[in-house]
């Protein structure tokens, strides 16, 4: 073996050795237990007409229709005129991580905006109550629960 393989595999020993030896907690996924940190139930969707919609908090969960969609939808605007407002049957997700609730355009036709800016597909934006979100041409506000 030659003196730069040697060092190779030293330095791969010391770099798993040094992963082996972190503790298990510094390896876990971080804590998603929404509703003790931030203090919140649900997400609330109000629609131009005023219909509220309630969904309890989960890690994710999916904004689309869910007409024609083998994958469940937790947020179905079918029934609030989706499929004539430009919503895909997956346009959005919801995620809930290290305590921060965030949005992202799962690369519908349409676009997602929020607060009037155009979200790049497959990024997280963080969401504040009281955001304004344009799915297609469909307006909704987003309010915390406690």
């Amino acid at each position: 073996m030659s003196t730069a393989e040697d060092k190779t595999i030293a330095i791969g020993e010391k770099i798993r050795t040094r992963l082996l030896n972190q503790p298990l907690a510094k390896f876990r996924r971080p804590d998603t237990k929404v509703t003790t940190l931030l203090n919140i139930s649900a997400l609330r969707f109000t629609l131009p007409d005023n219909t509220q919609i309630d969904l309890p908090l989960q890690d994710t969960f999916v904004i689309g229709r869910q007409q024609g969609n083998s994958r469940t939808v937790d947020l179905d605007l079918d029934p609030y005129g989706g499929s004539s407002a430009g919503i895909s049957r997956i346009h959005a997700e919801v995620v809930i991580a290290q305590g921060m609730i965030y949005i992202r355009d799962m690369g519908s036709k349409n676009g997602v905006y929020l607060n009037n800016e155009e979200l790049y597909s497959g990024k997280n934006y963080k969401l504040h109550d009281g955001d304004t979100l344009l799915l297609g041409s469909l307006k909704m506000r987003v309010d915390f629960v406690p």
